[in-house]
């Protein structure tokens, strides 16, 4: 939970069958019951996969889940409750990497946290692509034509800065929204981000709230 809040900005709500040995298939069903109703979840990540699954799909109820759609992330073999889901136009996603990173082990790599974000902001009804090095940055701006960019500044090639001054050179990159997120976040590494471009510039963990607040401002003035 600690891991999620750190490397995410996320805060997370845990629900008693999380923590509960033993629990029914009807209180689990009511977790996610619940989970689904509270319109302040955006998602929920379950922590228990496998064939049990199925026995808590004829608990959940169907009326709550399609008032209040939000993405399910799984642990292990979804397979059934993410059918379910799917059925009702419920997006859902494998998670089972999730929960490695995010329980036991030496903390997120920074591939499986653009994942993770990358599967919120498609659950608002963004078209998101990953990259993880600035030459495929390059030629997925080019060939995409984002609105919104996030760069990270410590990517393994070419460093964010350069790669947000090539975008701004060419003719289809002056008006993308490029945002810097980096560990750092003083004056001067502000200032450096706009010299090379940035529109702003976010210090990680990125406040989840705060992007989709951008995200929303930009798709509102493309509308």
């Amino acid at each position: 939970m600690r891991r999620l809040t750190s490397a995410t900005g996320l805060i997370p709500v845990e629900f008693p069958t999380t923590r509960k040995l033993g629990s029914s298939r009807g209180e689990r069903a009511a977790d996610i019951n619940a989970a689904f109703a509270d319109p302040s979840i955006r998602a929920i990540l379950a922590t228990i996969g496998g064939d049990d699954q199925i026995t808590v799909v004829p608990h959940i109820d169907e009326a709550a889940v399609r008032a209040n759609p939000k993405i399910f992330v799984g642990y292990s073999d979804n397979t059934n409750l993410l059918n379910w889901l799917w059925s009702l136009g419920i997006r859902g996603y494998y998670g089972g990497s999730t929960q490695v990173h995010l329980g036991a082990g030496p903390g997120a790599d920074d591939v499986h946290l653009a994942s993770l974000r990358a599967a919120l902001l498609t659950a608002v009804g963004c078209e998101v692509r990953t990259v993880y090095d600035g030459e495929s940055t390059l030629r997925e701006a080019e060939r995409f034509r984002p609105e919104v960019v996030l760069l990270d500044i410590g990517m393994p090639d070419i460093d964010g800065h350069e790669v947000c001054a090539r975008i701004r050179s060419q003719s289809w990159g002056g008006s993308m929204v490029l945002i810097a997120v980096s560990g750092w976040g003083q004056e001067g590494d502000r200032r450096r981000s706009a010299r090379a471009g940035f529109n702003m510039h976010l210090v990680k963990p990125v406040d989840p709230d705060a992007l989709l607040r951008i995200v929303r401002d930009v798709m509102s003035q493309s509308a």
